[in-house]
């Protein structure tokens, strides 16, 4: 392993093999490092300005950690990203989003896998600690539960989602609602 390669893991570790420009340009690597090692098939670009490196199909940790790196410091997981991430399951699908809430001030876009909520008031939420691992922003179950049915595509997904749910130990069925009730 090349010294560069060294550093770029030691860099990318604590988010799962994920970086952002701003990080190998604060690190001293010339601004076109990503760009090349995308072009040459050995890493992705997830979001605008980050990328994962490795040529792996990404994880939802990777897409996780690739969509709070995008939207900010203060931006927190939620809906079927976070349902998953708290062991609350999912029907299994192809669609990747992962939903991240931002303060309304707060400018990120949505992009690629990335949808962005922008809210008056933050959702409470818990660090979902990895050992050696940056901390995951993950929004209370009953947020995750009911951003995750407001944003269901089908009837199917929303009802799969809230029996899910509704048999997991850690989800108030009167939290969910009340939290549907006040909208995001």
């Amino acid at each position: 392993m090349t010294a560069e390669r060294a550093t770029i893991d030691s860099l990318a570790a604590p988010h799962d093999g994920v970086v952002t420009q701003k990080a190998l340009v604060a690190a001293r690597y010339r601004p076109a490092t990503a760009h090349e090692a995308v072009r040459r098939g050995r890493w992705q670009r997830l979001l605008p300005g980050v990328y994962l490196t490795s040529a792996a199909p990404p994880s939802l940790r990777q897409r996780c950690h690739a969509a709070l790196l995008h939207a900010g410091p203060e931006a927190v997981i939620t809906g079927r990203a976070g349902c998953e991430l708290r062991g609350i399951a999912t029907p299994a699908d192809d669609d990747p989003e992962v939903c991240v809430v931002v303060p309304a001030s707060s400018h990120p876009v949505r992009t690629g896998f990335c949808h962005v909520i922008r809210a008056r008031e933050m959702p409470d939420h818990q660090l979902l600690r990895s050992e050696g691992r940056a901390d995951l922003r993950v929004a209370v179950p009953h947020r995750c539960v009911a951003d995750a049915v407001r944003r269901a595509s089908a009837i199917g997904t929303a009802r799969a989602v809230g029996t899910a749910a509704l048999a997991h130990p850690s989800v108030d069925w009167e939290l969910v609602a009340g939290e549907a009730r006040r909208g995001p």
